[in-house]
């Protein structure tokens, strides 16, 4: 009796386990349907040289009734399933019924019937398609500090137009690319990226509705420089004046420059070079500005007008007597007997304030003997002023003098 039970068990199974097999493999046909499979598209680069594109592929999708094997069906799902819609025959814009094609994996052995849609087909939609290069502009928002400054005359960007391309309608709209940078806060350079936006001819942002850039950001590179209003300082190089004989007036008091913080900060005057030498007499002398390297006058200044005062060159003549003459270098052995006398016209050439304190005790006359042989000679008489600098001899003078033996008997 049990083994007749345990019989009955084993027959049953094996039938349930055949009844399985006929259900799921054997069986010939099954239906199912598959929803939104994505429709893949081939020939968009053609419908570019066209300029034509598609509106947008992300949304092309069909719903398939397949009919086939249950094993089969099982295989198959939305994702594995590919459709395919070629849009190298259209030709305008608009929509068009474009047929698509099915494949499926390899893996399924048999064929698969689509019950529906009757008519594999999917609508498209077309639209005039366009590509442009836009120049890329700074637009500066918020406010530096009011000692520093942008120098947005030599901002640098890592590139200066961006290609978009895409929608006509969009493309043709767009007039350039911004990308706005926020100075509030900043007191050093700016080397950053900024995202790009769009604006058409009066200013107003455009989105990029089936438009695409061949890139979204750019690099911004900006000096931030500080300004500083700093004093004129006059460095003087006198020349042939004395402390006291000359004034300097700059027509500007001040100047302001800009540059990088370390070095702006550094500086608490603007010294410009003035050049005495050579000037001979009151004058106005125009001086370059020169700023340190790195910095910039923010002025427009590029040079400063110096009153220079100073004593004119002048000559006079004074009247000197051969008696204040000295002989110097007398050979050995030989005397001076005689120098003519007579009065010298010497002509003198300095600053006038100089030659006013002039004296005849200022003037140093001496005739120079070296070499000299006995008897009567003119020799050249050698003039220079002692106690006042800066005067200058313009006259040559020449004086009799006799030469004899010194007498060197002895005494009796």
């Amino acid at each position: 009796m049990k083994n007749k039970f345990v019989t009955a068990l084993l027959s049953l199974a094996i039938a349930f386990g055949i009844w399985m097999y006929v259900v799921s493999v054997v069986a010939p046909e099954s239906e199912r349907t598959y929803m939104d499979v994505p429709v893949r598209v081939q020939g968009s680069n053609i419908l570019e040289s066209r300029g034509l594109m598609l509106l947008s592929e992300k949304d092309l999708t069909v719903d398939l009734e397949l009919s086939g094997t249950r094993t089969d069906l099982n295989k198959l799902s939305s994702s594995n399933i590919t459709v395919i819609a070629d849009l190298s025959g259209i030709t305008s814009a608009g929509e068009h019924q474009v047929s698509y094609s099915v494949s499926y994996p390899g893996s399924i052995s048999s064929s698969i019937t689509i019950l529906s849609p009757a008519a594999q087909t999917v609508t498209v939609h077309v639209v005039e398609w366009a590509q442009k290069d836009v120049p890329i502009e700074v637009e500066y928002v918020g406010k530096l500090d009011e000692s520093f400054i942008e120098d947005n005359a030599n901002v640098a960007l890592s590139q200066d137009k961006v290609t978009i391309s895409g929608k006509k309608d969009v493309v043709d709209q767009i007039k350039k690319a911004v990308v706005t940078v926020d100075l509030t806060g900043h007191t050093t350079n700016i080397d950053q990226v900024y995202a790009l936006s769009y604006r058409d001819e009066n200013g107003n942002e455009v989105k990029l509705d089936h438009v695409t850039a061949d890139t979204e950001n750019v690099t911004v590179v900006l000096k931030i420089n500080m300004i500083k209003t700093l004093p004129i300082e006059l460095v003087i190089n006198p020349g042939d004046l004395l402390e006291g004989e000359y004034e300097c007036i700059s027509n500007i008091k001040n100047v302001t420059v800009s540059g990088p913080a370390e070095l702006v900060q550094a500086m608490n005057v603007f010294p410009v070079d003035v050049n005495l030498t050579g000037l001979l007499m009151t004058d106005q002398i125009r001086v370059p500005l020169i700023p340190p390297a790195g910095l910039t006058i923010m002025d427009g200044i590029s040079e400063i007008v110096v009153d220079a005062t100073v004593p004119k060159m002048d000559t006079i003549i004074m009247n000197l007597s051969t008696e204040q003459c000295m002989p110097i270098n007398v050979p050995e052995g030989m005397e001076v007997v005689s120098m003519s006398s007579a009065e010298l016209i010497v002509m003198l050439y300095g600053r006038h304030n100089r030659l006013a304190s002039l004296g005849v005790e200022n003037i140093q006359m001496t005739v120079d003997l070296t070499d000299a042989q006995p008897g009567t000679a003119f020799y050249l008489v050698e003039i220079v002023v002692v106690g006042v600098d800066g005067i200058q001899v313009r006259s040559s003078h020449t004086i009799e003098v006799e030469l004899g033996q010194v007498d060197v008997t002895p005494e009796a």
